[in-house]
């Protein structure tokens, strides 16, 4: 087999790859170290593929043939001089931390007696690292390398909820490890980890039983690695933090010395989780994994990736909703010192994936915003250039009079209102609302070779690659998305608009940029929780027990406007009473009241261009505030706990019919 071959035959297989790089100019020439042109030319290739370029050998280099065991001496070799990369390495890697983004263009984890070397670009959203390591990988979520860390890829972002410390002590529970031992990783988007991405604060839920087996999994390793080395049962040893015991003979072994057996041995199936009653760490206060990076400023979010030669870019969008750009005068942009490139962006049919806009492209963001400044753009401001404030509240004010939808009606409600003791009837009004997170508005896209690599703080992976995908006419399978830290999402980063952005701009400059708003465009341009108006009647009797409900919901819908072809009523009627149901599939998720027995629901949504989207909290936060402060005063009219009338009325599940 000659070279040229075999380095056909092992290419994007991340071990054998890198092995080949630091082995091959070797096969030809064996002299060791860099000192020689040959180890040089390993260096310059190994930087190539860090940059995205294609690996490079001379002709007669690649033209040679390699015996096995010339293969097999030199590979040894690559192995020391990775070795004494360590001692080299280890005492400079602070320097690397001050340089941000250094550790994600080239990370080298040094662990006693072992190593992990990672040459990969996490940063720039590639996923597949080269690895060289003798620790050990249990499955997907957890690695225990020699130095006794213990590493839990996290496959669910963090916002601000707590998931990158909730998820790895499911994992560190049941592995035993010593809190202080671990670490986290984000996931790049993957499907060997199963669905990516959080919603409703479910993430402990969905992996409560999942993540435990992790844990267990690698416990049941370790202490099967242990056991072989000490030649008795593994039923006979147990595990204190970090630590496998012989109880008969007193040994013990901690998880890092155990590592490279444990690599070596077969993954059991099925484990044995722990009895509650043991537990060590959930239920207790722990650190969060990585406050201490929080509070000494490490890269950790969207707006801190920076990637080689990245551009920054701002958009210009309508100043009236639903508007698109039909003639751009860039001159006096192009005039502002930075600024390299403007870029058009058509949109999409859903305006949720992909607003219009004009892209300024500049050296940094100050250039960027002034450039976007200078821009004279003319817009086409479509249908609803002549809303207002005003002409929505009457629109509003007409479907109150009359909803055209009911949603549920049982009882006879107008004759429980008629008999009732005591009736409220109000009317509430809700704005639009921005989600005004602390993080503005960015993402970070590099188009290479015809892929695009995606990392920002990006709630929903999966359907993030799908809408870049539709975006730029990429197929799915070569947009890779990485998820940062989010500095508060509050339903704002459900949609992936702000990926779809970069890797419009990124496609078009054939390069790397983070597209960013300020904060005046990030509230201009928001995707608002939906205005409404409701009327709620309801009546209680003598004893004070409610009687009567009648709920109008007036409401923007965010199905109308994203063009969703479902009901528009179902994006906003969550949340909200619907009397007695026949079965439980009639409800949402949501706890709500079924004990009422003159019931009505009804519904009606404007016409508007304003953008609307999710914001906060799994239930409907109108519907919420409506229908509890109106049981509130029920309550204080009939002299009644607020708390006790909402669990009267809610229902048990035998009224269900289930």
């Amino acid at each position: 087999m000659t070279v040229e071959e075999l380095q056909t035959a092992l290419k994007g297989r991340g071990v054998a790859m890198l092995l080949l790089l630091l082995s091959l100019p070797f096969c030809v020439v064996p002299v060791p170290g860099l000192s020689t042109p040959f180890g040089i030319a390993v260096l310059l290739m190994g930087i190539r593929i860090a940059f995205g370029q294609k690996p490079w050998l001379p002709k007669f280099i690649r033209q040679r043939s390699i015996s096995p065991s010339r293969l097999v001496k030199v590979l040894a070799g690559g192995i020391r001089f990775a070795r004494t990369m360590e001692k080299v390495v280890k005492p400079r890697m602070q320097f690397l931390h001050r340089w941000p983004g250094a550790m994600n263009l080239i990370g080298v984890g040094i662990a006693s007696g072992g190593l992990l070397l990672a040459v990969g670009l996490r940063a720039r959203g590639q996923e597949e690292s080269l690895f060289l390591h003798r620790g050990f990988t249990a499955n997907a979520f957890v690695r225990v390398a020699s130095d006794n860390t213990v590493t839990v890829i996290v496959k669910h972002l963090e916002m601000g909820q707590g998931t990158y410390t909730g998820l790895p002590t499911l994992v560190a529970e049941e592995l035993d490890a010593d809190w202080t031992k671990v670490r986290i990783d984000d996931a790049p988007l993957d499907r060997k980890y199963g669905g990516q991405g959080v919603g409703g604060s479910d993430a402990i839920r969905s992996d409560w039983d999942a993540l435990r087996r992790v844990g267990a999994t690698a416990r049941a390793c370790l202490v099967a690695a242990a056991a072989a080395e000490w030649n008795v049962s593994a039923s006979e040893c147990d595990t204190s933090p970090h630590t496998v015991r012989h109880v008969r003979s007193g040994r013990e072994a901690r998880y890092g010395s155990l590592a490279a057996r444990a690599a070596a041995l077969a993954v059991p199936r099925d484990v044995a989780l722990k009895d509650p009653s043991r537990y060590r760490l959930i239920g207790t206060r722990v650190n969060g994994a990585d406050n201490h990076k929080i509070v000494t400023g490490q890269p950790l979010f969207g707006i801190d990736v920076r990637l080689p030669n990245m551009k920054f870019a701002a958009v210009a969008k309508c100043p009236v909703f639903n508007g698109r750009p039909v003639k751009i005068d860039a001159t006096r942009a192009r005039q502002v010192p930075g600024v390299r490139d403007i870029v058009e962006i058509g949109g999409l049919d859903n305006p949720t994936q992909l607003m219009p806009g004009v892209a300024v492209v500049a050296d940094s963001t100050w250039a960027a915003f002034k450039g976007r400044d200078a821009l004279i753009v003319q817009w086409d401001e479509g249908p609803y250039s002549d809303e207002s404030s005003a002409s929505l509240t009457d629109q509003f004010e007409k479907l109150l009079a009359a909803p055209p939808a009911t949603l549920h009606n049982s009882g006879r409600v107008d004759e429980a209102l008629a008999s009732a003791a005591t009736v409220v009837d109000n009317t509430y009004s809700f704005p639009f609302a921005s989600h005004a997170t602390l993080e503005p508005h960015n993402c970070a896209a590099d188009y290479r070779n015809g892929e695009l690599w995606i990392r920002g703080p990006i709630q929903m992976p999966m359907s993030a690659q799908t809408t870049v995908a539709r975006a730029t006419g990429i197929e799915a399978g070569k947009v890779h998305v990485q998820s940062t830290r989010i500095g508060g999402g509050f339903g704002r980063r459900l949609l992936s608009d702000y990926a779809a952005e970069a890797a419009v701009v990124a496609k078009a400059i054939g390069g790397a940029v983070m597209v960013i708003d300020n904060r005046e465009g990030d509230l201009q341009h928001d995707y608002y929780r939906p205005a409404a108006m409701q009327r709620l009647r309801a009546g209680v009797d003598a004893s004070g027990q409610i009687i009567a409900w009648d709920h109008i919901i007036a409401s923007c819908s965010r199905n109308v406007y994203r063009k969703d072809p479902r009901a528009p009523y179902s994006t906003e009627s969550y949340g909200s009473y619907v009397g007695r149901v026949q079965s439980i599939e009639q409800l949402d998720a949501d706890l709500q009241p079924t004990g009422i027995p003159n019931a009505r629901l009804r519904y009606g949504n404007p016409l508007t261009g304003v953008a609307t989207g999710a914001w906060r909290a799994p239930a409907h936060v109108v519907n919420a505030f409506t229908v509890e402060t109106t049981i509130d005063e029920l309550a204080t009219k009939a002299k009644r706990s607020g708390s006790v009338e909402s669990r009267s009325v809610a229902g048990m599940r035998q009224r269900w019919g289930h």
